[in-house]
């Protein structure tokens, strides 16, 4: 088992939260949510983790957030992230204290500098597929071309560009 969804019950059999998880997250949580005994918890068993994430959306839209007048104590939607939960803007403020100034290792710098210039075949899929069939404003699109302008291409990029329309060309022809 791989991945799961989990609802936890309460001694009237009343679901209280959904949640998704691998490992043994649905025993070890640190969010305040109470953990019940193990015969309270229903598990639905998943090979992979959109199959869970789906799950977890299902239930909670079945059975409803409180503060949507359902059961549950969830504060999102379910699925990847935190889909439906805002901040306060308490919270945004006290956020903001703690990040800034923060500074991270060196180690920590490089990790992230290589994920974001390398990211890995996986994530630039996802990347596309969030983009696909969005229209950008004609006032994006005016933006965006008022940022290019009077911006020159290096003697490589010039190069690379030539060669890529002739390949392109060289394909029509």
């Amino acid at each position: 088992m791989k991945y799961y969804c989990y609802v936890y019950y309460d001694t009237d059999w009343s679901p209280y939260y959904v949640g998704k998880g691998s490992w043994k997250r649905s025993h070890s949580r640190t969010d305040g949510v109470v953990i019940p005994d193990k015969e309270c918890i229903q598990v639905f068993k998943f090979e992979y983790e959109w199959q869970a994430h789906e799950c977890e959306i299902e239930l909670i839209a079945f059975w409803k957030r409180k503060i949507d007048g359902g059961l549950l104590n969830n504060i999102s939607f379910g699925g990847p992230g935190c889909r439906g939960f805002k901040h306060s803007e308490e919270h945004k403020q006290r956020m903001s204290k703690l990040f800034k100034g923060k500074t991270f290792s060196k180690e920590t710098r490089t990790k992230i500098g290589n994920a974001n210039r390398n990211p890995t075949t996986e994530t630039r899929k996802k990347m596309s597929d969030a983009k696909k069939g969005k229209k950008l404003t004609s006032e994006h699109r005016q933006k965006m071309s008022e940022s290019r302008k009077g911006k020159k291409h290096s003697a490589k990029a010039r190069i690379n560009m030539s060669e890529a329309a002739k390949k392109r060309w060289a394909k029509i022809s």
